[in-house]
């Protein structure tokens, strides 16, 4: 079941798909605007500037700028520009009173990319080819860092915590799905450190999640972690109980059961 605000984003995506394909038909749209880029990316002529590339497709100018910037260098809205520059076009319900938290956004979302501990976490991850069945059925509501700044300069953030949320999401998936033994486990932890520090470093509040544990009288720190490993590992036998089934007909149909995880019951 989806949430309110998982609706209300697909239907945002619904409508900037609408949108885009109907200034895709034509040179120009009814509008009067240029036909827009299948992949939202525009490929300059030699000399243009962002100021006419903005007007022509009908778009913020200073959030062109701003989603760029980080890529070529010395960009603003009236430098002219060398022939082949390419640059992402803002969504079209951004509009120039989103520019101050969009652009510290975009920052903070840089920075954090740029971390030698995000490689993991900038593409969806691949539950197939990682042979892990299981994934699904843990992670109900996948995000990767690429699809979060997909979704920003679409313009399906209406705000700085919907922003962090998904970040924050991103390394939460990780740290639910691995064991704390494993290496992505470790780097998730040091990505929400990452995050944390940048994103208060530009002004905003706090949202470091609070998942400390705290230790019940009476039990040590060692007897804690073993509590919580075998905690752990019991959830994760929750989930991993898929089973693949192929059919002996000539279709060879397969067929996935999933078999929950029941305490005490030996399989």
């Amino acid at each position: 079941t989806l949430s309110c605000e998982e609706v209300s984003v697909l239907a945002e995506v619904r409508l900037l798909k609408e949108q885009q394909a109907a200034r895709a038909i034509g040179a120009k749209g009814d509008d009067g605007f240029c036909a827009w880029p299948s992949d939202g990316w525009h490929t300059c002529r030699e000399g243009e500037k962002v100021c006419d590339i903005a007007e022509r497709y009908g778009v913020s100018a200073s959030l062109t700028v701003a989603i760029n910037k980080e890529r070529v260098s010395g960009l603003t809205p009236t430098v002219a520009l060398k022939m082949t520059t390419t640059l992402r076009l803002p969504g079209l319900s951004l509009e120039d009173r989103d520019l101050e938290w969009f652009a510290k956004c975009i920052k903070v979302l840089h920075t954090i990319v740029d971390s030698e501990y995000a490689w993991p976490f900038m593409e969806a991850y691949d539950s197939h080819a990682l042979e892990a069945s299981e994934y699904p059925f843990v992670v109900s509501q996948p995000m990767d860092l690429t699809t979060i700044e997909t979704r920003l300069c679409d313009g399906l953030y209406k705000n700085v915590q919907a922003f962090a949320r998904d970040v924050l999401l991103t390394f939460a998936n990780a740290l639910s799905f691995h064991s704390p033994d494993d290496e992505v486990y470790g780097l998730a932890q040091r990505m929400e450190g990452v995050f944390e520090a940048t994103w208060t470093s530009h002004g905003f509040q706090s949202m470091a999640p609070k998942r400390a544990p705290t230790i019940p009288h009476g039990k040590s720190k060692s007897a804690l972690s073993s509590s919580s490993a075998l905690s752990s590992q019991k959830r994760r036998d929750m989930y991993n109980k898929v089973v693949r089934v192929e059919g002996h007909d000539a279709s060879h149909a397969a067929f996935f059961f999933v078999l929950h995880y029941v305490p005490h019951l030996h399989w």
